[in-house]
């Protein structure tokens, strides 16, 4: 949402727009990672980690790197490009996730706010990947001018790392197209965790690949799912911190909702072309339940794709 109700003027809600992770969290989080993993496994179906589908189906090529099975490089590429490419399955493929936190000022608003609701989502989905054997990176979004940070996990024991660069994040950049890195060239599995005001939902064609998995969380607070009928409300941006005194009534309120309802639509068109699986949550959803919605195979499209709650 461009703008934020506040209860205190000021430039910025300066503790929504941090992330602060309770001291339960760890435990949280290897429950969850137990639970979520039968969960894939059941969405998997028996032979292992795939993608579109199960077995050792060649997806594509990519770069060589040290330790892979020589046998496996590609020589007409090697005779053309003058690199090594290696053949890649579906299988290689799903060990290899990302993990992309939106962090722009626009995720500052709720209690919880969305910035910290998607950070212990993305925890747990990083818990997941390394409980799984995979290669997890983690993205956030940086302020414009600056390079997103990123960090990879390959081992368990890299959790707390990970927790540790979720917790240095701020909701502090604009909203506005994010381009995947590189980092995203060769991944199976990519997360994308914002709200749905930070961007257009023709930015999902550039997360997409073929072969690849595209898993979307929409978050929303409370106070966007389901704004109060009338009043005399304080509105602030969480952009440049301007405020407005807004005062609503019954139209007004029914003119944003069907603005809303028109954005979801637009996020669910723009997901079904790419098949990828788009969950709307609120802000006060434990991430227990956001990740269980996005993952399990029984959770089915239509929950997945649901509208916002009023």
């Amino acid at each position: 949402m461009t703008s934020s109700a506040a209860a205190q003027p000021g430039p910025l809600d300066r503790e929504a727009a941090r992330v602060r992770f309770s001291a339960d969290l760890p435990g949280r989080l290897e429950r969850a990672a137990a639970r979520l993993s039968a969960e894939l496994g059941r969405r998997e179906g028996p032979g292992g980690a795939s993608l579109a589908g199960r077995g050792l189906d060649w997806v594509g090529f990519r770069p060589y790197r040290p330790g892979d099975d020589a046998a496996l490089i590609d020589p007409s590429l090697l005779a053309r490009l003058g690199r090594p490419f290696v053949r890649e399955t579906r299988r290689e493929a799903s060990s290899r996730w990302l993990v992309a936190l939106d962090q722009s000022a626009s995720l500052a608003v709720g209690r919880p706010s969305k910035l910290q609701a998607l950070a212990e989502l993305a925890a747990a989905l990083c818990a997941l990947g390394l409980r799984a054997k995979a290669r997890v990176t983690l993205l956030a979004q940086a302020p414009p001018g600056e390079p997103a940070r990123q960090l990879t996990l390959e081992r368990r024991g890299d959790l707390l790392r990970g927790l540790r660069f979720l917790a240095a994040g701020q909701a502090s950049g604009v909203d506005g197209p994010w381009l995947p890195p590189s980092a995203c060239a060769d991944v199976g599995r990519v997360f994308w965790l914002s709200d749905p005001f930070a961007a257009a939902p023709s930015q999902l064609e550039r997360w997409f690949a073929p072969g690849r998995e595209l898993f979307v969380v929409q978050c929303l607070a409370p106070l966007e799912q389901d704004p109060p009928q009338s009043g005399g409300w304080r509105w602030r941006s969480p952009e440049d911190g301007s405020e407005q005194l807004v005062e609503l009534n019954p139209e007004r309120r029914q003119a944003y909702l069907l603005e809303l309802e028109r954005l979801h639509q637009a996020w669910a068109r723009a997901a079904s072309v790419r098949r990828a699986r788009l969950v709307w949550c609120s802000s006060a959803e434990p991430f227990e339940d956001v990740a269980l919605r996005l993952l399990s195979p029984s959770a089915g499209r239509e929950r997945g794709l649901g509208s916002p709650g009023r």
